[in-house]
């Protein structure tokens, strides 16, 4: 493999911190240490590139098409000279691998970043509740919402006593007669040799809804089950809402009259505003009109300017509790960072997407040129060597650093800050505590040790904690590096409390999904599910499985990791399912590399075709 595959983990993971130099002093030998190994695994290291592969490269370029080839030319602008078009065509692809090279993040990974951004800003806003989303609609960002969030608030999700066996029988033949018996009607066949113990209550009623089921066979299902229509849940939640949500004007209309009426109105308004089908569905203004006679009155001022649109002959005013809060100052402070932040990242996305138009405009072949196993090299070559000589800096620091521990003039707080991360690392996580608070150290350290290695989870919570709930921005990276036992659940938990970025990407462009691939380097086993878990948790947060328009992608970093032979291959074969099934392209340089698989190891790539067949395009495979 390249000289760089191996260690993009520890590039980029455990890229130097700022700390003051008592921590220098303190880690100095450690860090020494960690460099030494560090420039070991980064001595250059072809062997995946002898020139057996060389050869093999060329075979296959040999048979993909003539467009594909490295030196392709875009075709001359029309009524251009053939000569003069052909040199400025190659000009402007050129000019377009330039800019591509220095752009920083593609368009849809920033739209993503963006989302993240303004999470976080609302988070740590100051502002709560009500006040908080009036500020984030007033800034126009409350279209960010996850519409699986608004479904999910409107979509009752209790059941209600357990049924006789008659009555489970009869409720399985009519779902079945409405195609939902799969769906909906499991859990009653699987209960026909044991005690009755799965229902049919609101969550099932819900999803019927939801699926279109016509008013008269949910009336059955009703009566069938015992389900009292006008039921509200503990939560609020009733059938209403999701009748409102799914757009079900006359369903809507019948659970009103049995008493159902959606709770917090208003806030199922806000609601409907947010879903993109409601902006050209007539179904959604009916349900609207229904609401409004409810006496439901919007919070959300965008709310307003839906209902305008789609009631033009209503005139709903926003509700008290919301005029009330729009008077207070912070509000409009809030909105306005808001509106300022969300203006940078949007000035991000139109520069990256500029770019992309017009090189895919100038260049329709710059896909395949700059997507070849060569081209990708080449740009790891160029990176690796800009890594070296930072890491040969950081040698000379680490040998000033030990020159000095050698004299032995190691400042008292150094010694402490040593001593805290010692305790630490040998599980003493109290006395860790007790010393750092004795010493008034710094916390960070002890959140990127356990981000890296791991801690109990309540441990590492203390520790954010104490760091005023700061996380290294690169936190995510230091959990994908080697995800250790509960790595996901910590991932997991610090998002939800603390917001950091899952697209987090290093300066190179490389995210968690690149350092979870480089583990294949190292894996001699199936992948364990602390690989699968911390995948999993970034797959649904929509991390992009592509985060940069050049260099080698965690694709590329299985199938390579493939070609040394590991003894994981079942785990090869799952993750490019996983990485493909979650948005990978299949680009040139990943065709060339199964090729070389099927060409050393065809028992292998007949696996690989057989559960991956988008890699097998190659000709004469």
């Amino acid at each position: 493999m390249g000289r760089t595959a191996r260690h993009v983990a520890e590039k980029a993971a455990f890229r130097p911190k700022r700390l003051n130099p008592g921590v220098l002093l303190a880690l100095g030998i450690g860090m020494f240490a960690a460099l030494l190994g560090a420039a070991f695994h980064l001595w250059p290291d072809h062997s995946w590139r002898d020139g057996r592969d060389e050869r093999s490269v060329a075979a296959v370029a040999a048979t993909l098409p003539a467009a594909d080839q490295e030196t392709a030319v875009p075709p001359a602008a029309p009524g251009a000279q053939v000569l003069g078009g052909k040199r400025d065509a190659a000009a402007s692809r050129e000019h377009c691998q330039d800019e591509l090279a220095a752009l920083e993040n593609s368009s849809a990974l920033l739209r993503q970043r963006r989302a993240v951004a303004v999470a976080k800003f609302r988070r740590q806003s100051g502002l709560t509740g009500l006040a908080r989303e009036l500020a984030v609609d007033l800034a126009g960002q409350r279209a960010e919402s996850k519409l699986d969030d608004v479904y999910r608030r409107n979509h009752p999700r209790s059941t209600s006593p357990p049924l006789a066996r008659q009555r489970r029988q009869m409720l399985v033949q009519l779902l079945e007669s409405v195609g939902l018996g799969g769906l909906l009607g499991y859990g009653l066949w699987v209960s026909e040799d044991r005690a009755p113990e799965l229902t049919f209550g609101e969550r099932e009623m819900a999803e019927a809804i939801k699926h279109g089921v016509p008013l008269e066979v949910l009336r059955k299902l009703g009566d069938w089950s015992g389900l009292f229509p006008g039921a509200t849940m503990t939560s609020g939640v009733n059938l209403a809402n999701a009748a409102a949500i799914y757009g079900r004007p006359t369903l809507l209309r019948w659970l009103i009259g049995q008493g159902a009426a959606p709770f917090g109105g208003g806030a199922v308004l806000d609601d409907l505003a947010l879903l993109p089908v409601a902006k050209d569905d007539s179904r959604y203004a009916a349900v609207a009109t229904q609401l409004l006679k409810l006496g439901a009155r919007p919070h959300m001022p965008s709310t307003l300017g839906w209902l305008a649109e789609r009631l033009p002959n209503a005139t709903p005013a926003l509700h008290p509790d919301a005029r009330a809060i729009l008077e207070q100052p912070e509000v409009e402070r809030v909105a306005e960072g808001l509106r300022s932040l969300a203006a940078d990242w949007n000035a991000r996305i139109a520069s990256a997407e500029s770019v992309e138009r017009r090189c895919l405009a100038v260049a329709p072949g710059r896909a395949a040129l700059l997507s070849s196993l060569a081209s990708k090299q080449r740009h790891e070559d160029a990176a690796h060597e800009a890594w070296e000589n930072a890491l040969a800096q950081a040698e000379e620091a680490a040998a000033h650093v030990e020159a000095t521990l050698g004299t032995g003039d190691v400042p008292e707080i150094a010694r402490a800050h040593g001593q805290t991360l010692s305790l630490w690392a040998a599980g003493k996580y109290h006395a860790a505590f007790d010393t750092a608070e004795e010493w008034g150290l710094d916390y960070e350290p002890l959140v990127e040790l356990s981000l890296r290695y791991g801690a109990p989870l309540p441990a590492v919570l203390i520790a954010v904690e104490r760091n005023g709930g700061r996380l290294p921005e690169n936190a995510i990276l230091l959990l994908a590096a080697r995800p250790w036992p509960g790595a996901a659940e910590l991932a997991r938990v610090l998002f939800e409390r603390y917001g950091f970025d899952p697209h987090f990407v290093d300066d190179e462009g490389r995210n968690a999904h690149d350092l979870l691939s480089t583990r294949f380097y190292y894996m001699v086993d199936a992948l364990d599910p602390d690989f699968k878990a911390l995948a999993r948790f970034l797959a649904e947060q929509a991390v992009t499985v592509k985060p940069r328009p050049l260099g080698f992608d965690p694709l590329d970093n299985v199938l390579r990791a493939a070609l040394r032979g590991p003894l994981a291959w079942p785990a090869v074969v799952d993750h490019c399912r996983f990485l493909l099934d979650h948005g990978a392209p299949v680009e040139r340089s990943h065709l060339e590399l199964a090729a070389l698989i099927a060409e050393r190891y065809p028992t292998r790539y007949r696996q690989l075709a057989d559960a991956v067949p988008e890699l097998a395009r190659a000709k004469g495979h």
